[in-house]
């Protein structure tokens, strides 16, 4: 067995050698890297949904706001006191015909 294993360690050249080396090297650094590089891409991606998930409560917000808008402008009290500016006063509130938004 010793004298294989002395055979083949003799038929190794430098070439060889410092290729086995190199390749050795280059997979600790892979095995050494790979984490590293996963760990900060998947920091990256936490912050990018955080911020993605702070844009969308800010939408959502703005959407509240703009319903609670809209229904303040279609009320009937709305409604005829713009009438009653605007010369279109009738003796009682104007009826309204279709409901525009909400749920």
């Amino acid at each position: 067995m010793t004298g294989v294993l002395k055979s083949t360690v003799t038929e190794l050249t430098t070439g060889k050698m410092i290729l086995l080396v190199s390749l050795f090297l280059l997979m600790v650094l892979v095995l050494f890297v790979v984490p590293l590089w996963l760990q900060n891409r998947y920091i990256e991606l936490s912050e990018k949904e955080i911020r993605f998930s702070n844009e969308v409560i800010e939408l959502k917000t703005e959407i509240i706001r703009l319903e609670l808008s809209n229904n303040k402008l279609t009320s009937f009290e709305n409604l005829a006191d713009f009438a009653r500016d605007h010369g279109l006063d009738y003796n009682i509130v104007p009826v309204k015909l279709m409901s525009v938004g909400g749920n």
